[in-house]
């Protein structure tokens, strides 16, 4: 996938505040207190919120940087 490939070109991550952020967003939807949904993921579940971050970032970059004639 080229998001995948600009993301890792680029050496992308999801920074641990990005993932903080990101879970407080998430509580906030489901009106949870952030401690409980932490709670209640998996430690696959941090991995998926850190790539969806990661791609985020990638497309962002994608949309900075393009060129257009």
């Amino acid at each position: 996938m080229v998001v995948e490939a600009v993301a890792d070109a680029e050496k992308m991550e999801a920074a641990d505040e990005d993932v903080e952020t990101e879970l407080k967003a998430m509580a906030d939807q489901y009106k949870m207190e952030v401690d409980k949904l932490k709670e209640a993921l998996r430690p696959e579940n941090y991995a998926m919120v850190a790539q969806d971050i990661k791609m985020r970032k990638a497309v962002d970059f994608m949309f900075e940087n393009a060129i257009v004639e």
